[in-house]
């Protein structure tokens, strides 16, 4: 679905042609098309699991003064809020949807005339949710098989939305990634944003964990095999992004059979640690959501050549104020949000 007007909506239904993956070459050492050969000095460094700790460290940010780095260092900032090591997670879905559209609003809301070195960075958010069905703006209720006056499966909320896409779940085990980006900046281009978000994802299972991971002509999301491993599913208005990717690392795979998920019946769900474990992989040699994360975010940054930093103290605050539990609504039936 694409609606062009006030907000652009693009579903993870059938698009016209196949997608192509885009492959990137570090800026740094111009290795093509996986991590660079310096991986240990290029990556970014995954803050440790502290409460928004102001001792979080990324290699990658430096103190030139030139201007020119200081413009593209100011174009290309991401503020990155990561929930997994705080005591918001698994988020609640509707709180962090809050988070998303207040987030996005301050974004939408910076003044035309401000420079690009004045703008404030982009956003993303790192999370994982406790269990809840989502549906995308124009989904049907015909893909979900549970009784909607009951109880849904895992105790789990059911919740519309405003990005495309048919019904899904997230839970916990499932990495989720919610950039807000000013795509202006970047490309005025939704086939390229998907194509960038699905090959930050492709390149992290297909380098690190050697899954044939691949996409699926006329589909959006990560697929291995006919096994689906990622969804994606995306509201962009005036340019600006919210909701993002969700990536199966460990997540229990049994609510995904109370709904056909994404709209499709003819493949199924999986994750990292059930293809690992058909493969033969020891259990305790699976990655854990900490190791995953740290790759999924190198890759992003490698993919949208941008530089994450700290929350301030200010921006923390908020979050807190967002994400208290005094602003929780009840998550037990179905909401129209």
């Amino acid at each position: 679905e694409l609606m062009v007007g006030m907000f652009v909506l693009w579903s993870e239904s059938v698009i016209s042609g196949s997608a192509a993956r885009i492959a990137q070459s570090c800026k740094k050492c111009s290795s093509f098309g996986r991590f660079c050969s310096e991986s240990s000095s290029h990556r970014y460094v995954v803050p440790c699991r502290r409460r928004f700790s102001t001792e979080m460290v990324n290699p990658l940010l430096n103190s030139s003064t030139d201007s020119s780095e200081s413009n593209r260092r100011n174009r290309n900032s991401v503020t990155i809020y990561d929930l997994t090591g705080s005591n918001f997670n698994p988020s609640q879905y509707s709180l962090c949807l809050k988070l998303q559209r207040d987030l996005r609003k301050q974004q939408m809301d910076i003044p035309h005339s401000v420079s690009t070195q004045s703008k404030p960075p982009h956003i993303l958010i790192v999370t994982e949710h406790l269990p809840v069905y989502t549906l995308g703006t124009g989904s049907t209720l015909n893909h979900v098989k549970f009784n909607l006056d009951e109880p849904a499966p895992c105790n789990a909320s059911l919740i519309r939305t405003e990005r495309g896409g048919e019904v899904t779940f997230h839970g916990p085990g499932q990495l989720v990634l919610y950039p807000i980006l000013r795509l202006a900046e970047f490309k005025k281009d939704i086939r390229w944003y998907i194509q960038s978000l699905e090959n930050v994802v492709i390149r992290v299972l297909q380098d690190s964990f050697q899954l044939d991971a691949h996409l699926k002509p006329g589909l959006i999301g990560v697929w291995v095999g006919n096994a689906k491993v990622c969804a994606i599913g995306l509201h962009i208005s005036r340019w600006v992004s919210m909701h993002g990717i969700a990536l199966n690392v460990d997540i229990d795979l049994k609510p995904f059979e109370y709904i056909i998920p994404c709209g499709i019946s003819d493949r199924r769900v999986s994750s990292i640690h059930e293809l690992l474990l058909e493969r033969g992989i020891p259990y305790k040699d699976l990655p854990t959501m900490d190791h995953v994360k740290q790759l999924l975010l190198t890759s992003f940054q490698q993919q949208f050549s941008i530089k994450f930093e700290n929350p301030t103290s200010q921006q923390t605050q908020f979050l807190h104020g967002q994400l208290a539990p005094e602003n929780t609504p009840t998550e037990t039936a179905f909401l129209e949000l």
